[in-house]
């Protein structure tokens, strides 16, 4: 079971657990991306739990910068069973049709379009196909657009070699959804409506739902656990997304945090909600 947690190093996830093994070694390490990729799949060797998860699956990795495809695939293909590239939307969505992936990681610029549209038409196609996101920017403008769009996990490039991306990818693969922590920084000083505004919005129920949602259950779970009918919960999932404004699920996950409906402590405890 997912859920949101925060840590004190540069991660923010559902999954309430530690960083991967990969993450805290590499964590430790500076330079560019291509110099890391040796010590993290060394590392990876020695992190039975993240290879069982990730290895045999099929990865598709689309963007425009070839050098970013280039270190994915050093980086990824000896935990993968299959790993495909793309650079525009068409040849990403046609590899879709002819052999959809365990998980897509988009770069934020794509030729003739961006990371943030294609997921958006993958997720219309295929809404449970995890995402991952690759940042080159970080404002809040842009932070919006990568939430809205319904990706499962945000990345920054820059930290895209220190072995984050690894436990991105475990995290979503996992069920869960992944940020940098300064991702989430930027939010909480960004545009989101204030945390009075949306308690105003929301109903006891509702705001009830929310959490569970934030914690990584499905309906069915948030059903049992509330003694109400799954029909019942999908009517408040429809009316939470629609008074936060979201795409879909995750993304109200994302709003909940971010504008602070919805506090985590850091661990393997439970959410809480402030209102």
């Amino acid at each position: 079971m997912a859920g949101v947690v925060t840590s004190d190093t540069p991660v923010v996830c559902t999954k309430a657990t530690r960083p991967s093994a990969a993450a805290a070694f590499s964590g430790r390490l500076a330079g560019r991306l291509m110099d890391f990729n040796p010590f993290l799949q060394s590392d990876l060797e020695h992190d039975e739990a993240t290879r069982k998860l990730l290895f045999g699956r099929s990865l598709l990795c689309v963007s425009a910068r070839r050098m970013m495809i280039g270190h994915m695939k050093i980086l990824l293909e000896s935990v993968f069973c299959s790993l495909h590239s793309a650079t525009t939307e068409e040849a990403g969505l046609k590899h879709l049709q002819q052999l959809v992936p365990d998980l897509v990681l988009v770069g934020e610029f794509l030729e003739g379009s961006t990371g943030m549209a294609f997921i958006r038409r993958i997720k219309h196609r295929y809404p449970h196909l995890p995402c991952l996101l690759i940042l080159q920017n970080e404002t809040s403008d842009v932070l919006e657009e990568a939430f809205a769009s319904g990706s499962d996990g945000i990345c920054l490039e820059r930290y895209a070699g220190r072995g984050y991306i690894v436990t991105a990818l475990k995290v979503i693969l996992d069920g869960g959804i992944y940020m940098d922590a300064p991702l989430l920084t930027i939010m909480l000083k960004g545009t989101f409506s204030s945390v009075g505004e949306v308690r105003t919005r929301l109903t006891p129920r509702e705001r009830d739902v929310l959490c569970k949602l934030v914690e990584g259950y499905r309906n069915a779970e948030i059903a049992a656990q509330l003694l109400v009918s799954v029909e019942t919960v999908r009517t408040h999932m429809k009316a939470i997304r629609s008074k936060l404004g979201a795409r879909n699920r995750n993304h109200a996950a994302l709003i909940a945090v971010t504008t602070g409906l919805v506090r985590w402590q850091k661990g393997p405890s439970q959410g809480r909600d402030p209102l």
